[in-house]
């Protein structure tokens, strides 16, 4: 079942007939376009800093340093490079795989209660659910030193939308629009 927000993507019609690569902030119904998906990194690095300030875990510091190292090794590649070596590919994602499992590790199974009458899946905690995600979705995190068409975030293109968005609730157009970002 789709919700309301994907069927308006849908009517709108852009997104079901994309055929590059969507970079976005990893919400579940954009896997659902059949085009190629990369993870904006700010949402992933954000995420990581929440649980690095909130718990006693490294984990999530070590990922995010690790991403920033990536991308300083993409910084630095040659100008004609289209990725990274396959070597150095290996390397960072091995050295991801093994950061995520320390987590794992870190994060046995949440001892939060099952709440009496809920139905679905037991609560987990927020760095259940980042590791989880992370493992889940690592290809289209770790895109960006695949690809080097893929940028690290999407910030520029969330930047755009939102200053339109602003002009249209100055000029009073919004409520054409639909309003909210």
């Amino acid at each position: 079942m789709k919700g309301i927000l994907t069927v308006s993507m849908d009517a709108i019609g852009v997104l079901p007939a994309f055929k590059g690569i969507i970079v976005h902030d990893c919400w579940s119904p954009y896997f659902g376009y059949a085009c190629e998906h990369a993870v904006c990194n700010a949402h992933i690095l954000r995420d990581l800093k929440g649980i690095s300030e909130n718990t006693d875990q490294h984990w999530s510091d070590e990922v995010h340093d690790l991403l920033l190292e990536i991308y300083a090794a993409v910084d630095g590649a040659p100008e004609s490079a289209v990725s990274l070596t396959p070597v150095e590919i290996e390397e960072f994602q091995r050295r991801f795989d093994l950061i995520l499992d320390n987590g794992k590790a870190e994060n046995p199974p949440s001892p939060l209660p099952v709440q009496e009458g809920r139905r679905g899946r037991k609560r987990r905690t927020p760095a259940e659910n980042l590791i989880d995600r992370c493992q889940k979705y690592r290809v289209e995190i770790l895109r960006f030193m695949t690809d080097f068409r893929v940028p690290f975030t999407n910030n520029l293109a969330e930047r755009d939308i939102r200053m339109v968005k602003v002009q249209q609730k100055i000029s009073g157009t919004s409520q054409l629009c639909g309003g909210g970002i």
